[in-house]
């Protein structure tokens, strides 16, 4: 090369096309929810997106009924209200938003959140929606009148305004942790959350329960070594279970503030739980890829099957003779579960077994297509 002279770069312009699969989500799924008569299922993915598909034409060819996007980041969970008209997404983008079920769009958009919105729970009877995040705050939401928080809870605040009454949001710190799980009674008279709080030198883990009637902190359940990762509490309020990244599930007095029992029936962290609605039982799933039934009554664990990714969500359909789940992939599958259960009992588990139906997701290599 000749002295002086200069030597220009070739660049070569590259195009892509980014394919949107139409009615299908792109990513793993945080949570579901169905309808009361289960001919609707609702998920919420990390795609950002939320979709309702009809159950009854769950298979390998679905393709979700409606689309709810807005969202700019993972969906965490999901709530629909006791009108079937209306759902609420959570999200990582701060926002909580509520949907019209048929229209599809945005009806309202709640910004009082400063971190990602991990949880929420509904009262049914009291027409209440409760969401807890990283920012360690848990919002009550009266959503049957007005989109404005109604209280806000954290555990160095004692008092507040009434559920019904709607009040200026107001920021209260004093959660010790982020707020990782929620759920409440039907009666809507108890809110529980779980977080990962220091309960001593050598364990983190925390049950609170609340009144969200006065807004204020009622008790504490400590037994867990590590996070609390799900909660469920029993319709009257009186049981609770948790399950946390100490790869245990706890049975609650919720009354006496005690843990019944204590299950180790997985490897890792539960990520997934669900029961019937006796609380008799129990269905978990597992960083381990596994989900058990559990009988809460003679606490014998059965293996229903082993997945070949981690269940994130579990949702048993009305007639209890299903189970939805939802794993880290993009598609939800359908199970046997009351056949499951008479048959792994007496026959031993299995390792894998066929799902009824699918859902399915994007294409992508090794994902299981047909049910």
């Amino acid at each position: 090369m000749q002295s002086g002279t200069v030597t220009r770069k070739k660049y070569r312009r590259v195009s892509y096309i980014l394919r949107r699969e139409e009615g299908r989500h792109r990513s793993g799924i945080n949570a579901l929810a169905l309808d009361k008569r289960g001919d609707l299922l609702f998920t919420a993915s990390r795609d950002g997106i939320a979709r309702c598909w009809r159950t009854p034409e769950a298979g390998p060819k679905a393709r979700s009924l409606r689309t709810y996007d807005g969202h700019t980041d993972w969906i965490n969970d999901i709530a629909l209200l006791s009108n079937e008209a209306t759902i609420v997404t959570a999200s990582s983008d701060t926002t909580i938003k509520l949907w019209g079920v048929a229209s599809e769009k945005c009806l309202h958009t709640l910004n009082s959140h400063t971190d990602y919105v991990k949880a929420l729970t509904y009262s049914p009877e009291r027409g209440f929606l409760a969401s807890g995040g990283l920012d360690k705050d848990i919002c009550i939401w009266d959503v049957e009148s007005s989109p404005a928080p109604v209280a806000q809870l954290s555990a160095g605040w004692g008092g507040g305004e009434s559920v019904g009454i709607a009040a200026a949001p107001r920021k209260c710190s004093g959660h010790g942790e982020s707020v990782y799980c929620l759920a409440t009674n039907r009666a809507g008279s108890l809110i529980l959350s779980g977080s990962p709080e220091r309960v001593s030198a050598h364990a983190i883990g925390l049950v609170r329960l609340w009144d969200p009637r006065v807004a204020e902190q009622v008790g504490r359940l400590k037994g867990h070594t590590d996070n609390i990762r799900r909660i469920v509490l029993s319709a009257d309020g009186s049981r609770c279970l948790t399950g946390g990244s100490d790869a245990t599930i706890k049975l609650w007095d919720v009354g006496q503030r005690r843990c019944i029992q204590s299950l180790a029936v997985h490897t890792d962290s539960v990520w997934a739980l669900a029961a019937d609605e006796g609380f008799t039982r129990i269905v978990s799933g597992g960083r381990d890829q596994a989900v058990y039934c559990t009988d809460a009554r003679s606490l014998d664990s059965t293996l229903l099957m082993r997945l070949p990714e981690p269940p994130l969500a579990l949702a048993l359909a009305p007639d209890a003779r299903s189970l939805w789940v939802a794993t880290t992939a993009s598609s939800v599958s359908r199970w046997e579960y009351e056949p499951a259960w008479t048959h792994e009992v007496s026959a031993g588990a299995r390792d894998r077994r066929q799902s009824l139906h699918r859902l399915p997701g994007a294409p992508r290599r090794g994902d299981l297509m047909a049910g």
